[in-house]
C-alpha cells in the first residue's frame, strides 16, 4: 500500500510516498501543506507527518504504534488511535514543523474502521467532542429498522390535544 496524490486540475494521479512498506490513511492538514500517515516502515505501524508538494523531513508523531491520524480544523493537533486509546499531539510551525508527545485522551472500545476502510471516528470543528461508530454488541441489533410516515400526523394522533 502506497499513498497516492489525485490532482484534480487534470485528474493525473502520481505517487506521493511509494515504498518497500506500507502507508495509508493519508490526511491533509487544514492549510494544504503537510500530510499525516500511518506506515510500518519501523516494523509497526506508527503515525508520521511530512510536508506536501516538496522533499522535506518525515517526523515520527506516534512513539507506542498508532494509525488513523485526523486534523484538528485549526492544524495545531493531530488526533489519532493506537488499539481502543484516543491519542493526541500539540503541534507547532514556528520554527519549522514540531509534535509535542502523544497524549492519550479516553480508551474505549470503539469501531476503528467503516466499511472501506476510513478511520470511524471524526472531530468536531472545536476539537472538543468525537464522532464514534459503535457497533452493537447484540447480534439482533440492526436487524430492524421503523419507518414512520407522516411523523407529525401520528404524533398528533399519539398525543391528542398536544401543541
Amino acid at each position: 500500500m502506497d499513498i497516492w496524490i489525485l490532482d484534480m486540475t487534470d485528474r493525473r494521479v502520481s505517487p506521493f510516498l511509494q515504498t518497500a512498506t506500507s502507508e495509508g490513511s493519508a490526511a491533509f492538514s487544514p492549510d494544504g501543506q503537510w500530510i499525516a500517515y500511518r506506515s510500518n516502515v519501523s516494523g509497526r505501524d506508527e503515525v508520521y507527518v511530512r510536508p506536501f508538494g516538496s522533499a522535506g523531513r518525515e517526523y515520527q508523531i506516534s512513539t507506542d504504534g498508532g494509525s488513523q491520524p485526523m486534523w484538528h480544523r485549526n492544524g495545531r493537533e493531530l488526533f489519532y488511535r493506537v488499539g481502543e486509546r484516543m491519542m493526541r499531539v500539540q503541534v507547532s510551525y514556528d520554527d519549522g514543523f514540531a509534535a509535542s508527545g502523544p497524549e492519550p485522551l479516553f480508551e474505549r472500545p470503539y469501531d476503528s474502521l467503516d466499511a472501506i476502510g476510513r478511520p470511524a471516528y471524526d472531530v468536531a470543528p472545536d476539537g472538543q467532542r468525537f464522532l464514534v461508530v459503535k457497533s452493537d454488541d447484540d447480534p439482533r441489533a440492526g436487524t430492524r429498522l421503523n419507518l414512520v410516515l407522516n411523523w407529525f400526523e401520528e404524533l398528533r394522533r399519539l398525543v391528542p390535544g398536544g401543541n
